[in-house]
């Protein structure tokens, strides 16, 4: 049980601070690239030897974005832009930014612009997926990513390294689905926040020592007994549930999440990537 609260501690110290695992990374002499939600093809950034960490805003007063973004933009864009702008991305290689939608095509021109000492790196996914001509442009814009990233690492990417990334994912999403799994069980201690604690931190940590961790918290979880939860249940949809103070509403009202459907948590693992 120590072990338990040792590792759920550690990773809700990770979520809290993400600027201590990057400088932690960075004095490893390690390379970061910056991930923009959602769906950014960070395992390009992972078999080119470098740390891919997601970046999904957070709680800050808007000054510098401002000139950038309107005040009805995406909030998590909007902190993202102000991070950028107010020094707190600096030590970053670059950043990835999928043109999803209309605020992620002006964060391209405005990141360029607005923070030129952390290169911008775009991608635009297909909309037409049946299409043939879909699978030549997503290869395209892939290698185009690869290109820039190469141009940070000084080589180019290999197959086998990708490989060997797209096997430390699989295992990982495998994991992260299995602890959701065992989660249910122990609504007593897996609370809403320490949910999302689990799930986030994985945004700011190296995909196989999340993956250590997790399984870790997973055997702890398994020596437990099953704990029958009295309360509600209820399965969170949408990109985030944040900021933390809802989670803590949820279990103040005796409500537990028993799974979801958020972009920045479970639906990143539902689909493993394909070795060919």
């Amino acid at each position: 049980m120590i072990d338990l609260k040792t590792n759920l501690a550690l990773l809700e110290a990770v979520c809290k601070n993400p600027r201590a695992q990057m400088e932690r990374y960075l004095a490893q002499g390690k390379k970061i690239v910056g991930c923009f939600a959602p769906y950014t093809p960070e395992e390009l950034v992972h078999a080119a030897g470098m740390i891919p960490m997601g970046l999904w805003g957070g709680q800050t007063e808007l000054k510098f974005a401002k000139s950038y973004l309107p005040a009805f933009a995406c909030p998590i864009m909007q902190a993202n832009m102000e991070f950028g702008l107010n020094g707190t991305y600096e030590g970053m290689s670059a950043v990835i930014i999928p043109a999803i939608c209309d605020t992620l095509r002006c964060m391209t021109q405005n990141w360029r612009f607005g923070v030129s000492s952390i290169q911008m790196v775009p991608i635009v996914y297909p909309q037409n997926r049946k299409s043939l001509a879909s699978l030549d442009y997503l290869i395209s814009e892939f290698e185009q990513v690869q290109v820039v990233l190469a141009t940070s690492t000084g080589q180019m990417l290999k197959e086998k390294s990708l490989s060997e990334t797209i096997e430390i994912y699989n295992e990982h999403n495998a994991v992260m689905r299995a602890f959701s799994d065992e989660a249910v069980k122990h609504l007593d201690v897996i609370t809403p926040i320490i949910r999302h604690y689990v799930m986030k931190s994985a945004w700011f940590l190296e995909k196989k020592e999340h993956s250590e961790i997790v399984k870790e918290i997973i055997c702890g979880l398994q020596e437990l007994p099953v704990y029958e939860f009295t309360g509600k249940k209820v399965i969170l949809s949408g990109i985030t549930c944040e900021p933390d103070e809802l989670l803590h509403i949820l279990h103040e009202n005796n409500i537990a999440v028993a799974a979801d459907d958020l972009a920045q948590e479970s639906r990143q693992y539902r689909t493993d990537t394909p070795m060919n």
